[in-house]
């Protein structure tokens, strides 16, 4: 897709430096006709061949921009700025839309600043003291801690 759109604008420069010449033709031609040094003939000719070179630039321009928008079909957008957490699909994998537990293909998500949610056993929520600093780490891996500060608690009911 980006060499077809690359040969267009190739194809693009080349009409427009043609249509640029055939132009400059016209243009030496016009003094020579009204001084009968050249036959119509030859000047009509040449305003076709320039009126034909700018058709050719407009075809290749329009060519051009519906390249652009079948490219920009293939690029994939964020809705917003952030990361991605994690791929959950491979190249020539079938998708399937179908089904409450269709997982998402890809999650993104902001992690500046990281947000973690905590789940805290009833037994221990005497022991916990809202709003002061703490240490936590994942699940399984004790040695990566990091700090963290106290943003909403949601009690459950």
């Amino acid at each position: 897709m980006r060499a077809s759109y690359a040969q267009t604008q190739a194809a693009l420069q080349r009409a427009q430096a043609t249509a640029a010449n055939a132009r400059a033709v016209v243009e030496r031609y016009r003094p020579l006709v009204e001084e009968n040094a050249i036959s119509g003939q030859e000047y009509d000719a040449a305003l076709a061949a320039s009126r034909e070179a700018q058709a050719n630039v407009a075809q290749i321009r329009a060519q051009l921009e519906a390249s652009s928008l079948q490219l920009g079909y293939t690029t994939v957008r964020a809705p917003i700025a952030g990361e991605i957490l994690a791929v959950n699909i491979r190249k020539g994998e079938y998708v399937s839309t179908m089904g409450a537990s269709a997982q998402p293909f890809i999650e993104m998500g902001q992690t500046d600043p990281l947000h973690v949610r905590i789940d805290i056993d009833e037994e221990q929520a005497p022991r916990l003291a809202l709003g002061e600093p703490a240490t936590v780490s994942p699940r399984g891996a004790a040695d990566r801690q990091v700090r963290a500060s106290f943003v909403r608690a949601e009690p459950l009911v």
